[in-house]
């Protein structure tokens, strides 16, 4: 094996450096495309926060036109049960 000299020596180690400095480069870009994918992922799920919020405040009005429904619908049974006993009652009383 022949001996190489300190110029070659050199030419080998400024190719690799050159080398490794691409590398480093093609690590560094795709570093930065993950980071513009989590970038926009965060936008994405910044986006489905507001739009999840927004629907958790149409639940919650829901809910109040739910319950005041059910409340309303409660006094219509309670109303026509007393009718029907109050009937009952005066049918039996007339006899």
């Amino acid at each position: 094996m022949q001996a190489l000299g300190y110029g070659a020596t050199m030419q080998r180690m400024a190719w690799t450096d050159e080398r490794l400095e691409e590398r480093f480069a093609r690590i560094d870009e795709r570093f930065d495309g993950v980071d513009r994918r989590f970038d926009s992922m965060d936008r994405r799920l910044d986006a489905m926060d507001r739009r999840l919020d927004g629907i958790e405040a149409q639940l919650a009005e829901l809910r109040q036109g739910l319950a005041a429904l059910s409340a309303r619908i409660d006094r219509i049974v309670i109303a026509q049960t007393l009718a029907f006993i109050t009937l009952f009652v005066a049918i039996v009383v007339k006899g």
